[in-house]
């Protein structure tokens, strides 16, 4: 399934990225309005598998993580719809890497400064 969009591409949309999209009402998206007959609550397009942001358009894999399949996409109005996009968490992970880390601050001015906190994410070693 291809979406062309009319204005430009988020920069941090990647290939791999899952696609998710939720219907308007009322200019609201995003859950569920007691007021609405119109289900705004998101659901999974699926799998961005290309991305041209020259013609500004995504091509999604709807059959992909619990994507909303190829019939189902077929019927989709895409003007209706609000579409955003999730990391893949898979390739877009942080954490603590390696094995020891070592800091050093300097305070190269001639003014005495203050540094008011400092943090460090730490797992523990095996044993």
């Amino acid at each position: 399934m291809t979406i062309e969009f009319f204005r430009h591409i988020n920069i941090s949309c990647q290939v791999g990225d899952t696609a998710y999209a939720s219907y308007h009402s009322g200019r609201q998206s995003g859950r569920n309005h007691p007021g609405s007959s119109v289900n705004t609550k998101p659901f999974v397009l699926g799998r961005i598998t290309n991305i041209n942001r020259i013609t500004g358009s995504i091509e999604v894999n709807p059959n992909a993580d619990g994507g909303v399949g190829n019939t189902v996409a077929a019927g989709l109005v895409l003007s209706q719809l609000y579409i955003f996009f999730q990391k893949s968490q898979l390739a877009n992970t942080s954490g603590v890497v390696g094995y020891f880390l070592e800091t050093e601050y300097r305070n190269y001015s001639t003014l005495p400064a203050e540094m008011f906190a400092t943090a460090a994410d730490y797992v523990e070693s095996s044993k």
